[in-house]
């Protein structure tokens, strides 16, 4: 077996260890931070220097400003104490991803205005928002489909 890998691995995901593996000591929560340094101050200086917004675009910079919140917490603590409980970074991220997901869904609303390729736009961003749905609500469920411990 390589180093780095678990009996769980494919062969064809061996390739990416070296890089950002176990064994190399990278930690790949920390790949959360380039989300939240793209949404955090995205979303903050739209909000700020744009002209006044509506209530879907108040609703949507919102959605990009709680993404991006959840990614930097999720990488850079393991888990927060909030209320006496300790919540895990996965939580965080699933938060994050949620909120993503719904502000592409939103902003594909936002796209429907013009013709036929607006539509097609439109469809695109919602279809593609549904994954990131997806995971998210996996992560806020301790990972049933998807491998949290590949992260820490």
């Amino acid at each position: 077996m390589c180093v780095g890998t678990t009996k769980h691995d494919s062969p064809r995901r061996r390739w990416l260890y070296p890089v950002v593996g176990r064994a190399s000591g990278v930690n790949r929560r920390a790949l959360l931070l380039v989300p939240a340094a793209v949404f955090l101050p995205g979303s903050v200086a739209f909000a700020v220097l744009s002209p006044p917004h509506t209530i879907l675009t108040a609703v949507l910079l919102g959605c990009f400003f709680v993404a991006g919140f959840g990614f930097a917490v999720a990488g850079l603590r393991a888990s927060v104490p909030v209320g006496g409980r300790d919540v895990p970074w996965y939580a965080f991220a699933g938060v994050a991803d949620v909120a993503l997901g719904v502000g592409m869904v939103l902003n594909a609303t936002r796209m429907l205005g013009g013709g036929a390729e607006d539509a097609f736009l439109s469809a695109v961003t919602a279809v593609s928002g549904l994954p990131l749905l997806f995971v998210g609500v996996d992560y806020l469920r301790g990972g049933r489909h998807f491998d949290l411990t590949a992260f820490e």
